[in-house]
């Protein structure tokens, strides 16, 4: 029977899942952890996706990405790949890494993607484990469990340099209010189960493509995208700098100029080439590279002009 085809658009949201191949364990322990999300950061730059959520579980992890440049497959094929070279050479065991292709689900809902965020978010204590540990023990694990960007929305702050924390602008305009309302959305679901959730994956079977049932998840449409000019005005006004700056090419505009080419990566949903031809003719693995290049200071300054103009 024929694979059923991805939906893949530019700007499209999707919930990704990949599981162990006949369920193994794939994260042995932290090293295998760390090395894993290492290898997300370097496949975040070298396609230019975003990563808004994760979880990593032993035998299988979650993750919530926006692909601007509608290129899910290939992140999702190289990350896969990589990971598997490096287990099979630290851990010496031969044979597939992951049980088959990936799986993963449009997202196209507000509401729903809330309750998505939460719900990878809460894997961890949802397990046999913790099936019958009192409310106050499994508090105590999710604030606990390192690996997965719980903390970071805890904290309102992001742990690492290519995760995106713009899910929390629906719960405040700070980054204080909108983590202790995020803290308290998700604490309220540690003992229930999320039945509507639950039954929305079932129906969509975790699956992209037409199996997605359309009486729960609206049809798919991409996000509004800011234009360039948009960009540009926002960076300039902060930065009080012409915007003809952002078009020379070379680092003499410094941050204002890293920012500028970031909040388009974001926002614009622009292909990589169009975003390094508007920034002075860059090519566009400099506009990846650019990623890596932000500084703390620029991603705070970045999270600050979405918040103020979303």
């Amino acid at each position: 029977m024929p694979r059923k085809p991805r939906i893949q658009f530019d700007g499209a949201l999707y919930h990704v899942t990949s599981r162990g191949n006949a369920r193994q364990v794939i994260f042995h322990g932290d090293d295998d952890r760390e090395r894993f999300l290492e290898q997300v950061g370097e496949r975040v730059v070298s396609y230019g996706v975003v990563v808004h959520a994760f979880v990593l579980m032993d035998n299988h992890y979650h993750l919530l990405v926006r692909t601007p440049s509608g290129n899910l497959d290939r992140f999702m094929q190289r990350l896969n790949t990589s990971y598997a070279l490096y287990y099979r050479y630290k851990h010496g065991r031969p044979g597939h890494v992951f049980q088959g292709r990936y799986k993963g689900l449009l997202v196209t809902d507000d509401d729903y993607l809330l309750a998505l965020t939460r719900y990878i978010h809460l894997n961890p204590i949802k397990t046999r484990k913790w099936r019958d540990e009192e409310a106050k023990a499994k508090l105590a694990g999710l604030k606990a469990y390192r690996w997965s960007s719980y903390p970071s929305y805890a904290e309102g702050r992001p742990r690492y340099p290519w995760l995106n924390l713009d899910v929390l602008h629906h719960y405040g305009a700070s980054p204080k209010r909108a983590a202790a309302r995020y803290r308290a959305y998700t604490q309220a679901m540690v003992t229930e189960h999320d039945e509507d959730l639950t039954e929305a994956l079932k129906a969509a079977g975790t699956q992209l493509g037409p199996a997605i049932e359309p009486s729960r998840l609206p049809v798919a449409s991409a996000p509004a995208a800011w234009s360039f000019d948009q960009v540009d005005r926002i960076v300039a006004e902060h930065f009080d700098v012409d915007t003809e700056i952002f078009k020379r090419h070379g680092q003499s505009a410094g941050e204002a100029k890293r920012v500028a080419i970031a909040l388009a990566h974001r926002k614009t949903g622009a292909h990589l080439e169009a975003i390094g031809n508007h920034y002075g003719g860059i090519s566009a693995a400099a506009v990846s590279m650019n990623q890596k290049r932000l500084r703390p200071l620029d991603v705070r300054t970045l999270d600050a002009l979405i918040r103020a103009n979303s």
